[in-house]
């Protein structure tokens, strides 16, 4: 069934889905990287939860992004789809910040 949600989102992704529904952009998918790399992020290093608690907390729906952690760097790095995002832990202070790569 996910193969189906993640299928169906690329072809809206890609505009060769039936015009009379909404046809999403790129920017979706950046966006869903973006908020699944800070959300992760901040859930492990800001609020102190584990790796699973926060897999369950920032998942989409639909489900199309998918995270990893790099403890030593204090760092996630996401995907949704065709689009990435990482996200790093500064300080107690400054919390997590989406960075360029």
């Amino acid at each position: 069934m996910r193969g189906i949600a993640v299928l169906w989102m690329a072809l809206l992704g890609s505009g060769c889905a039936a015009k009379s529904g909404p046809v999403y952009g790129n920017g979706v998918y950046r966006l869903a990287a973006g908020l699944t790399a800070k959300e992760a992020c901040s859930c492990l290093w800001v609020s102190g939860l584990g790796e699973t608690e926060c897999r369950e907390l920032v998942r989409l729906t639909p489900d199309v992004a998918r995270f990893r952690v790099d403890d030593e760097a204090q760092e996630v790095k996401a995907r949704a789809l065709f689009a990435r995002a990482v996200a790093r832990y500064g300080d107690a202070q400054h919390g997590c910040e989406l960075v360029d790569r």
